[in-house]
């Protein structure tokens, strides 16, 4: 008898522990948050994915009620700080912001470390964007027809900047000599930033910079605007044209960024950010400083931004693969 209600007894400790267990994420997640969250930003300061995290971040800790702190992590085209989240407790205090170069060129290119859409849970979309073609104003090139005929009459002599191996700034120049058919020089650098300045200093004639990067300077006379990478026109540039419209028809390297966190989020941390987030992004004064860079706002629901995830994937890609990319290069 002693021994039954000995039994008896462990069983109910035994269930009532596991039942804290499983309680336990749910009360954590009801309470989320009440601790700072970490914000990763897989790139230097002063790129797309740093602008639009600390707008977005700013206005969103307020609505949280608690402090989001950027951290840049750079590294490896951005997979170095993708990787970080990817092995982060799923408790909604490390998260990323995603853009094409570590969640859907890089797993082209080779092992990453990570699975861009088994690891990571796609929260809500933040925002769309353009790169821009642009030349250092010494380079006698006026528009797209300028540069390819340049290209062409000195074969492999231009230099393209990017913002590394296997960046869409990369993949952009690369694009750009296969439909024009000429051969330039790839010079891959650490970040947006450091290519825009070297184009500046004339050490490279061209680059494909962010538009946050890139538009002050051309305001300024000391880069000069060709074209813009997506295949509509920038509303912060609409007098600028398309690279498809110029010629280079099907041209689209347009930019994507978005907040992600780890496998298995608790889905009301998923809401709660999502909440937030849009809410940020709908700030007339957020909206309004966005779109001075260069962003365009794109709101969606963390079901259809991890629908459009699964689309940019293979099709990313299928670039890499057209444009016989290796990593390293």
């Amino acid at each position: 008898m002693t021994r039954r209600r000995a039994c008896r007894d462990v069983q109910r400790t035994f269930l009532c522990a596991a039942a804290i267990a499983v309680a336990a994420p749910t009360e954590a997640a009801a309470d989320w948050p009440v601790r700072p969250i970490r914000l990763i930003v897989p790139v230097p300061p002063g790129g797309g994915a740093d602008a639009i995290a600390r707008l977005a971040g700013a206005r969103m800790s307020e609505l949280l009620g608690q402090q989001i702190l950027v951290d840049n992590r750079a590294g490896a085209n951005g997979s170095i700080g993708a990787a970080t989240v990817a092995r982060a407790n799923p408790d909604g205090y490390t998260l990323v912001v995603g853009y094409a170069g570590p969640f859907s060129i890089n797993p082209a290119l080779g092992s990453v470390g990570y699975d861009p859409l088994r690891d990571f849970t796609p929260v809500v979309f933040l925002a769309r964007g353009s790169n821009v073609l642009v030349v250092n104003p010494a380079l006698p090139a006026q528009s797209v027809a300028d540069l390819v005929a340049l290209a062409r009459s000195r074969p492999g002599q231009l230099r393209f900047a990017s913002a590394g191996n296997g960046s869409s700034t990369h993949l952009s120049g690369e694009l750009f000599a296969h439909l024009a058919g000429v051969s330039l020089v790839h010079v891959p650098y650490k970040g947006a930033g450091p290519a825009v300045a070297d184009t500046l200093a004339g050490h490279v004639e061209m680059t494909f910079g962010s538009l946050p990067a890139a538009i002050p300077h051309a305001k300024t006379g000391r880069l000069r605007l060709i074209a813009v990478s997506g295949l509509k026109r920038a509303s912060a540039l609409p007098e600028v044209p398309t690279l498809d419209e110029s010629g280079l028809k099907g041209f689209d390297t347009d930019q994507w960024w978005g907040i992600l966190g780890p496998a298995k989020l608790p889905p009301p941390v998923v809401s709660r950010l999502a909440q937030a987030a849009t809410q940020a992004m709908r700030d007339p004064s957020v909206r309004e400083r966005l779109s001075v860079q260069g962003f365009e706002v794109a709101e969606s629901s963390p079901a259809a931004f991890a629908q459009f995830l699964r689309s940019e994937v293979p099709r990313w890609a299928a670039l890499v693969k057209t444009l016989k990319i290796q990593a390293g290069e």
